[in-house]
């Protein structure tokens, strides 16, 4: 768990940007994930998904702006035991094997808790000083799952980092041999392609659990490898439709629509020392999930999602009588804006209280 807690607080936190708050209305339309009997050889080479419809999407910064190297591709395939991604992020190639910060980085998150909103990374109210005794039972329903959250540095191109299918799968995981554990489960010793779960930013951990396992297989590449040359950023990544643990993994099956998140570090985000915490991008779904969609056997590909507004948002109905007009009054504009204003000032107070 190489990141800060501020990192991924921001995560989360970037998403009250006012900047970002804008996005809440034009959230992209639902990203169906297609069942699939020929699974793809996990090797960052996307041949096999030329005909995987894709959900395509701004990428927009918390500070405010979007991304300038252009919409990021997602596809999604689901066999009957794992779900596979193939991530497209166009932009300038950097690698160290120093720093990750010079390097690309990603993640992901799942709802796992009734409660846990996008915002906030859960948003457990008990949890937003942090959890030095462990996670509150007030907190269970807030629980978010953090999985793929992948940085570079220790790895190469076009090379698996398997569960149980690669050869360094047997040192890849850390275990409970301690207690607590010096290397959860879900730490990945390896390739740091971590499994994680919080119900803040100030309470999150690496899989822990005594069911507890790193479930995500991996891979990535770039299209034009060369320092400074731009292409694009592939990740290819895999994960059990179940697992063993109920307590930090979403469970996910066949005919579910499950409420998701992707975040993307930017190597290039400043020259000298790559990106920082602060500096990662969202999609432009700006304070809103993404509803990933494991549709059922039968469905017919199709274009998934795109920054038009979606028809239907999961938390919200947009619908209004013939001849009415969906635009807000300039009142209520503003008092989104405020509140969000509000917000941010509110966590923000939280994040300097922590530095």
């Amino acid at each position: 768990m190489m990141l800060s807690r501020t990192s991924f607080a921001l995560f989360l936190l970037g998403s009250m940007s006012p900047a970002l708050a804008q996005d809440d209305e034009q959230c992209a339309a639902t990203f169906k994930c297609l069942p699939t009997t020929t699974p793809p050889i996990l090797d960052a080479d996307h041949g096999e998904w030329a005909d995987v419809a894709a959900y395509e999407t701004t990428l927009v910064k918390y500070t405010g702006g979007e991304y300038e190297g252009g919409k990021a591709t997602y596809k999604c395939q689901y066999t009957a035991d794992h779900i596979y991604f193939a991530m497209e992020i166009p932009g300038e190639y950097r690698f160290s094997t120093e720093d990750n910060h010079l390097c690309a980085a990603i993640g992901t998150m799942f709802k796992v808790g009734e409660k846990a909103t996008f915002l906030n990374m859960g948003g457990c109210p008990d949890a937003l000083n942090g959890c030095e005794n462990g996670v509150p039972d007030t907190c269970d329903d807030y629980r978010v799952d953090i999985g793929a959250h992948w940085e570079l540095k220790g790895t190469e191109q076009n090379t698996l980092y398997g569960v149980s299918d690669s050869s360094t799968s047997n040192n890849r995981q850390g275990d409970n041999s301690t207690s607590p554990p010096e290397n959860p489960p879900g730490n990945d010793l390896i390739a740091n392609n971590d499994d994680e779960y919080a119900v803040s930013p100030y309470c999150r951990f690496d899989d822990d659990d005594a069911d507890a396992g790193n479930e995500w297989a991996g891979a990535w590449a770039h299209t034009n490898p060369v320092e400074g040359e731009f292409g694009t950023y592939h990740f290819e990544l895999s994960r059990t439709l179940q697992t063993a643990s109920a307590v930090s993994d979403a469970q996910l099956s066949a005919g579910d629509t499950i409420q998701f998140g992707i975040a993307f570090w930017d190597p290039y985000e400043t020259a000298e020392t790559g990106w920082t915490d602060a500096g990662h991008y969202l999609t432009g779904c700006g304070t809103k999930w993404i509803d990933l969609e494991l549709a059922a056997e039968g469905e017919s590909q199709g274009e998934t999602g795109s920054d038009a507004p979606a028809e239907t948002p999961s938390d919200a109905d947009t619908s209004a009588p013939a001849g009415s007009s969906t635009e807000a009054p300039a009142s209520s504009a503003f008092s989104k804006s405020a509140k969000s204003f509000i917000s941010v000032l509110s966590v923000a107070a939280g994040i300097m209280y922590h530095l």
